[in-house]
C-alpha cells in the first residue's frame, strides 16, 4: 500500500487530499483546504501553510506527495505568491525525505478527465466517482477536488511504473534463457 498526498498549492487556499493506492484501488483517507487569511502578511501566511502542512504530515504518514507543476500566469504577484508557497510546501516534503511528483494541469485533467482540457466541475465529479464519494457530499472548494485529482494521477502511475517494471523484469529475464 502506497499512501499518497496530492496538494494544489496556493497562497490563500491550499487544498489537499490523501489517499491510499493498493493494486488498482484508491481509498481516501482525508481532505480539505488550508486556509490561510488573505489579510494576514504573506511571511506569516507561509509559516501558517508550513505548520498546518507539518501537521497533517505527520499525522497521516504519507509515503509519496503529488504536486501541481508551475505554470505560467499572466499576474507575476500571484506568480510570485504561489512560487512562496510551493517552495514552504517543497521544504516541508523534503524534511521527510519524501517523494515528490510533479503533475501539470493538463496531465491530472488527462488523467482523471480523459481530456487535458476538462472543466473544474468535471473533475470534481470524476474524482467523486472514482473515490465512491456521494454525489450529494460537495467539496469545500475546487481546490479540494483538484488536490484529490493529484493523487488519482499519481497513484496511476505507481501502478503504470510498477506493471512497466514488472514486464521489464520479465523480458530481462526472459533474454538470459
Amino acid at each position: 500500500m502506497t499512501r499518497v498526498l496530492g496538494i494544489d498549492p496556493g497562497s490563500i487556499r491550499t487544498g489537499f487530499g490523501i489517499i491510499d493506492y493498493e493494486e488498482g484501488s484508491c481509498t481516501l483517507i482525508t481532505s480539505g483546504v488550508i486556509e490561510l487569511d488573505e489579510a494576514t502578511a504573506v511571511s506569516e501566511r507561509l509559516v501558517n501553510l508550513s505548520s498546518d502542512l507539518e501537521d497533517l504530515l505527520s499525522r497521516h504518514r504519507v509515503d509519496e506527495v503529488a504536486l501541481e507543476s508551475l505554470f505560467f500566469s499572466v499576474n507575476a504577484q500571484s506568480a510570485l505568491k504561489l512560487g512562496q508557497a510551493r517552495g514552504v510546501i517543497l521544504l516541508e516534503c523534503a524534511r521527510r525525505n519524501l517523494p515528490i511528483h510533479e503533475y501539470s494541469p493538463a496531465q491530472v485533467k488527462s488523467s482523471v478527465c480523459g481530456s487535458g482540457r476538462a472543466k473544474k466541475e468535471q473533475i470534481a465529479q470524476m474524482v467523486k466517482v472514482l473515490l465512491k464519494i456521494p454525489a450529494k457530499k460537495a467539496f469545500h472548494t475546487f481546490d479540494q477536488a483538484d488536490a484529490l485529482a493529484l493523487a488519482l494521477t499519481h497513484s496511476q502511475m505507481i501502478s503504470l511504473n510498477r506493471r512497466l517494471n514488472g514486464k521489464l523484469n520479465i523480458e530481462t529475464e526472459d533474454a538470459r534463457k
